[in-house]
């Protein structure tokens, strides 16, 4: 790869968005972004890319689409919720669900065995 090519993938992964997937939505008739990766949900200006609300993903109940699926409520654990309209709210719920899903069975799951020095399982 060229130096250029290097130095603008360093670049991208310097990006506060970079391993989001991100989604158009609508708020109060705002155009914004929310985007969601394994750590949380961002919600961000349309114009300004500017930080409005973020959300880590433990802090994250449940979420759910309407059933014309364009309206999506995304609930904490402090009993506030986001709601947004979006063409792909389907897919964001589907998305989340699947973080949460990822994260409850990680908690679950038992610590891994440890090796004492003479090579035997410790549990």
């Amino acid at each position: 790869p060229s130096d250029a090519s290097i130095r603008y993938v360093e670049a991208v992964r310097k990006l506060t968005t970079y391993g989001d997937t991100c989604f158009p939505i609508k708020v109060d008739k705002h155009h914004d972004s929310l985007t969601v990766n394994y750590n949380g949900i961002c919600h961000l200006e349309g114009d300004t890319i500017k930080i409005l609300q973020e959300w880590i993903m433990c802090d994250v109940r449940c979420c759910h689409v309407d059933a014309r699926g364009d309206t999506l409520t995304v609930e904490f654990n402090d009993g506030s919720a986001f709601t947004c309209n979006s063409n792909e709210s389907l897919v964001i719920e589907r998305l989340i669900l699947d973080y949460i899903d990822y994260e409850t069975k990680k908690k679950s799951k038992p610590p891994p065995a440890k090796k004492t020095d003479d090579n035997c399982l410790v549990m």
